[in-house]
């Protein structure tokens, strides 16, 4: 009995000891202050970023980095949003490039973004739009299964059998 009662005390204490309160948490999440229509884009692609955080009626300025060239100029809406749709230079070398925005001299976000050579922007979309396959092909596993519990009934069966017809 004493064993029995201390075990339980164990394992009270255990589970009063892994239940933590949790943290409150925002959601949904913070949205950054600068999105892209797509992280991938072909050089010469189109491309359409937006972000907030402006001072109303200010002029925002997009540039394209690696070596700077402005894409873009907007004017930020009545609460600091603005957005611009530009063309990326077609001359950009694939790889990794920073979209800045920048008002009054001051940076108020940035992106980076992965400019593929034109000729893999046809292969990337495709790749994009495609559904992929999270799954796993059980069927095999499923068979097997089945026929495992199948048989299992077939001995079962068979044992009873066995034992009915056995002299008590």
């Amino acid at each position: 009995m004493r064993k029995a009662v201390c075990t339980f005390v164990l394992a009270l204490a255990a589970i009063a000891g892994a239940a933590t309160s949790a943290m409150a948490q925002t959601y949904p999440a913070e949205p950054e202050a600068l999105t892209v229509s797509s992280s991938v884009v072909a050089a010469g692609g189109t491309l359409t970023v937006a972000g907030e955080g402006a001072e109303p009626g200010a002029t925002v300025i997009f540039t394209f980095a690696s070596e700077p060239v402005v894409v873009a100029t907007t004017t930020a809406d009545a609460e600091g949003a603005f957005s611009a749709t530009f063309k990326v230079p077609a001359d950009a070398e694939p790889g990794l490039h920073t979209i800045s925005a920048t008002s009054n001299g001051v940076v108020l976000a940035t992106v980076e973004v992965r400019v593929t050579a034109a000729a893999a922007a046809a292969a990337t979309e495709a790749e994009e739009s495609a559904l992929a396959f999270t799954g796993a092909n059980a069927l095999l596993k499923v068979g097997i299964g089945a026929g495992l519990v199948l048989a299992g009934a077939v001995l079962l069966l068979a044992i009873r059998r066995r034992r009915a017809g056995a002299p008590a």
